[in-house]
């Protein structure tokens, strides 16, 4: 039930218009327009960005994936920030996340964080994270404002896990605007470093790169952010930005934020390094692994295709119309 009503929001319009057609020129005596119409509409459809329901979803606890109908990348630009990144078990921070620009005027438009983009398990709660409250006072990790207006905040409080570790947290958003349904991914994410409370003058205890997180996917101009928060054992100098072994940027200020132009990069997997330098000479790093890819990304924001459960209905549809016109060109002898 839920891909006829998918099929019909998303494609109701189109197949009126084909049936309209057939009826008009009455294609059961001109077969061969009949298979020209379908050849007409498969070539449409890929070409038409994937489409969905402007409605939105409402406040919600959402996969990241539950959503398919979002396939056109937008142009909104999507951040985010977070009160502290280390963490003790169980300890509230508190996860902004920011949209500015983007197609979508006056439009429903909702955000939600994930531990992951894609895949299953993708809720922060999957992962121990427990959602205290979010934009709304409710704890819900999708949250949807009704009239977007070029720029909007979602807030939400989260209580670390209570296992020690490292975990990641990334941003969504969707929206829809003159049919074409777009989404945005924060894919660099965040790092947030679960302590078990011991204390330790090792200085790489303090040391952690928040974004861009391993193992992510990165594309044009890109910001790498490192805390260093260090203990009166232990206090930090400077640090050096390394990529792929070779120092980039250093800085000596309390702030360890560098932006760097992936274009300037090869397209493949690449290694992101921070090296703290402590007032006794020691050095600590911390290292996270990226792929770069810049060609798809210049392809994307034009037509980012995914065939969905309505996609493959439509398709059907058409193959059947089609498979009719060459049964009856067959059968008066028009096809050669």
């Amino acid at each position: 039930m839920l891909v006829l009503i998918t099929f019909f929001d998303i494609y109701g319009r189109k197949v009126k218009v084909l049936v309209l057609f057939l009826r008009t020129v009455k294609l059961s005596r001109r077969p061969y327009l009949l298979a020209l119409a379908a050849v007409a509409f498969v070539v449409t459809l890929l070409l038409t960005p994937v489409t969905g329901w402007a409605g939105g979803g409402g406040n919600s606890n959402f996969q990241a994936g539950d959503c398919s109908c979002h396939g056109a990348v937008s142009s909104a630009v999507v951040s985010m920030t977070a009160s502290k990144t280390i963490l003790a078990p169980g300890e509230q921070v508190v996860v902004t996340v920011t949209v500015t620009g983007g197609e979508a005027e006056n439009n429903p438009l909702g955000v939600m964080i994930v531990s992951k983009l894609s895949g299953g398990n993708t809720m922060p709660t999957d992962y121990g994270w427990v959602i205290v409250s979010d934009t709304w006072s409710t704890q819900y990790n999708y949250n949807e404002i009704t009239a977007y207006k070029g720029s909007a905040e979602f807030v939400w409080t989260l209580e670390a896990p209570e296992k020690p570790g490292v975990y990641s947290l990334y941003a969504r958003m969707e929206n829809s605007a003159k049919g074409v349904a777009y989404y945005k991914d924060y894919s660099a994410g965040m790092a947030f470093t679960v302590q078990d409370g011991s204390s330790s003058n090792d200085a790489s205890t303090f040391l952690s790169i928040l974004t861009p997180v391993n193992g992510t996917t990165l594309s044009g101009s890109v910001t790498i952010d490192a805390t260093v928060a260090a203990s009166e054992a232990v206090d930090i100098t400077s640090a050096n930005l390394e990529i792929d072994g070779s120092v980039v940027d250093s800085t000596n200020g309390s702030s360890y934020t560098w932006t760097v132009d992936t274009s300037d990069l090869q397209d493949g997997e690449h290694k992101i390094k921070v090296t703290a330098i402590t007032t006794s000479g020691e050095t600590v790093s911390k290292e996270v692994d990226v792929t770069v890819i810049n060609q798809a990304a210049l392809i994307a924001p034009i037509q980012q295709f995914e065939l969905t459960l309505a996609d493959i209905g439509f398709l059907t549809v058409v193959g059947f119309i089609f498979a009719i016109g060459i049964m009856e060109l067959r059968r008066k002898n028009r096809w050669h």
